[in-house]
């Protein structure tokens, strides 16, 4: 019997002691997203065009404006040239 019991706390232990691990290897390192750098878009602007223009690839120019629809940008929108992504 008592060997029933320990057996149950050793469990109930060993489940207590992965559940906490868990938690604490479930903090979240967010990046922030900042930019450092802005330009309002003219005409006939492109996304690859700006990107080219401020040394970047398309890549990395999308990187910094993630929500960005390349298609449909329009005189006057802001976009960043520069700055943290994550």
């Amino acid at each position: 019997m008592a060997t029933n019991s320990f057996c149950m706390i050793n469990r109930s232990l060993l489940a207590f002691s992965f559940i906490l691990l868990m938690i604490s290897g479930a903090e979240s390192t967010a990046c922030v997203q900042t930019c450092d750098n802005a330009i309002q878009v003219k005409k006939k602007d492109t996304c690859n065009q700006v990107a080219a223009t401020y040394g970047m690839t398309p890549n990395k120019f999308l990187s910094f404006n993630p929500n960005l629809p390349c298609r449909h940008l329009f005189i006057g929108q802001w976009v960043c040239v520069a700055g943290t992504a994550c």
